[in-house]
């Protein structure tokens, strides 16, 4: 008996070949993998002649959002856990590139800096991440409709979480999404239309300098935050 890891997966091309519970759609149900159905898996190589195979699936992520985000993931029919959608190039060079880790913060490698500046406090650090691990979706992609900004930055932050959990195993790190669609006055951009990912690594002795506990101070745009545990 053994466990194989599964970095990231299309949920959604795995339910079309899956014969699954309908009161199951996040497969949390053990559900068995054959010879037919195992291409959705090309990382794994599969012995079907010694071993049975099953997949099943979990979640240990803590997310939270304000009551603007919640509007927003109803019209777009977004479901956190279920839904996926593929991402550009540039996109997913970010996603998969390397990081900073210098001077115990943990920074995207290629946003403009070669190291970390030393920090006395943990608030400091904090900070610096906030500010330098950012990302503006639009600077990537252009849509005709706004939303899809949305959507691309839930999809990029989600995978941003695995690679931070995998490869730093002793932290825990908050990502944060924010939107808002262009707003306009006698014809006049006031604000731009944007989706913007963030994150920083959660340091308790900061926690209440850093976390805001009531999203819904956010007056103006959508927030969703969230941590994989």
């Amino acid at each position: 008996m053994g466990e194989i890891d599964l970095k990231y997966f299309d949920l959604g091309k795995i339910k079309a070949k899956i014969d699954f519970d309908l009161n199951d759609p996040l497969l949390y149900n053990s559900y068995p993998i054959d010879s037919e159905i195992s291409d959705i898996f090309p990382e794994i190589k599969f012995d079907f002649t010694q071993f049975d195979y099953f997949l099943s699936c979990f979640s240990n992520y803590s997310v939270r959002t304000n009551n603007t985000m919640d509007n927003y993931l109803t019209k777009i029919e977004y479901d956190f856990g279920n839904s996926s959608i593929e991402l550009t190039e540039n996109i997913q060079l970010i996603a998969n590139g390397d990081w900073i880790t210098d001077n115990e913060c943990v920074t995207i490698n290629g946003q403009g800096n070669k190291n970390n500046p030393v920090f006395e406090t943990d608030f400091e650090k904090c900070e610096w991440e906030y500010n330098e691990n950012h990302i503006h979706i639009d600077s990537f992609v252009e849509y005709e409709n706004e939303l899809d900004y949305l959507k691309v930055g839930l999809e990029y932050a989600k995978r941003l979480a695995i690679r931070l959990s995998n490869q730093f195993k002793n932290d825990r790190f908050r990502i944060i999404v924010s939107f808002s669609e262009t707003i306009k006055t006698n014809d006049e951009i006031d604000t731009f239309g944007s989706c913007t990912v963030r994150f920083y690594k959660i340091r308790q002795s900061c926690e209440a300098k850093m976390n805001v506990e009531n999203l819904n101070d956010y007056k103006t745009d959508a927030i969703l935050e969230f941590e994989k545990r």
